[in-house]
Formats: C-alpha cells, sequence, structure tokens
C-alpha cells in the first residue's frame, strides 16, 4: 500500500463498540486508525485496561483488517513532562510507561 490512508477515533461515533468503529472504518474505504489518549478520564482509563480488553481490542482490529499503527497521546497536555512540579514530571513519566505497554499489548 503506497499512501494509507487513516481515519482519526473522535471521527467516528463515540457510541460504536470497537469492532463497529473497526467495520465502519473499513466500510468507509479506511486503512488504518489512531487511537486517542486524550485528557478524558475515560480515554485516559484506555492504559488501565486488562490485559482481556487488550486483546479484544487487538482482535476487533486484526478481524476487520483495520490496523492501530499510532496513537494521539494528548493526555500529556493535562499531566506535562515540562512542568516545574516534580509530582506531575513523575505522572508524566508513569502514564508514558502505561502508553507503551498498552501499545506493545495492543499491536
Amino acid at each position: 500500500m503506497k499512501n494509507p490512508i487513516g481515519i482519526y477515533e473522535k471521527a467516528l461515533p463515540k457510541n460504536l463498540s470497537w469492532a463497529e468503529r473497526f467495520k465502519a472504518a473499513r466500510e468507509a474505504g479506511y486503512d488504518f486508525l489512531e487511537l486517542s489518549v486524550d485528557e478524558t478520564p475515560e480515554r485516559m482509563a484506555r492504559l488501565d485496561w486488562s490485559l482481556a480488553e487488550r486483546l479484544d481490542f487487538f482482535r476487533a482490529s486484526r478481524e476487520a483488517g483495520i490496523p492501530v499503527p499510532s496513537m494521539c497521546l494528548s493526555g500529556h497536555r493535562k499531566i506535562p513532562f515540562g512542568s516545574a512540579d516534580p509530582a506531575i514530571r513523575a505522572q508524566a513519566a508513569e502514564f508514558m510507561e502505561k502508553a507503551i505497554r498498552f501499545a506493545s499489548d495492543t499491536g
């Protein structure tokens, strides 16, 4: 695939299941989906999904043929590495470590 085209998760209806989102992306002709982990508690909580939840997400992606090669980790706006507060910097590092583990687990 020379120039794959993806869709940002937030461009899809929020009320859809992951399987439905991947299916909608595929049916609309997209090649991949970009995941959002923004400042909202709901999206930040994704980094705390159980292994079963992560595997369900991975399975839905693969079954639809829509990979998730990127994640917008904008939750760092809430807990920035550049904070003057060392406690916030420590939270930022923990947040990043969780994101890396999440990305590894979900492919």
